[in-house]
């Protein structure tokens, strides 16, 4: 079982029903949509972050658990704090955040390369939890991330980039 559901898959797919032999080890993963964080799981007699063990000797359900929001970046317009929009890439937030626009990221990796290179500066506020009202955790950039010109500041939570 999926929660919420469409927020990612498992496989093997058992959504209509698998079948084992009695005292048979099945081995289930966890595969996350984009933007849709693998949480934890439920009714598995072990797990090792996406994975899940489950031993055969009677119906069983295992639930893998996603994180229910789904855009990890959205661009707000400063002075009044309206959504102008929301993103799954961060560099896509960066480019469409104009003058006066500020970034905020959840608490969330990033897998991608950011190239800055905006004459208007940009801000980030990082680390933000599913609904954006409180700072929980850091935002990470996994890739290169490259400033040719412009000025980019984090002005609350904490960014941390990673080598890819």
């Amino acid at each position: 079982m999926i929660d919420p559901s469409e927020t990612g898959s498992i496989t093997p797919d058992c959504s209509g029903g698998c079948i084992f032999g009695c005292r048979d080890s099945a081995v289930l993963n966890a595969i996350e949509d984009n933007g849709y964080p693998f949480m934890t799981w439920a009714g598995c007699d072990s797990s090792s972050d996406d994975i899940c063990y489950v031993t055969m000797d009677d119906n069983r359900l295992a639930t893998a658990e996603f994180e229910s929001c789904r855009y990890p970046a959205r661009v707000l317009e400063e002075a009044s704090q309206a959504v102008l929009s929301y993103h799954s890439l961060l560099q896509d937030a960066m480019s469409s955040a104009s003058a006066g626009a500020v970034i905020e990221s959840r608490a969330y990796s990033f897998t991608e390369d950011i190239t800055f290179d905006y004459h208007a500066p940009r801000t980030l506020r990082a680390g933000y939890n599913c609904s954006y009202s409180t700072g929980t955790g850091m935002t990470t950039i996994i890739g290169n991330v490259t400033i040719s010109s412009g000025s980019f500041t984090v002005e609350s939570g904490t960014l941390e980039i990673a080598p890819p």
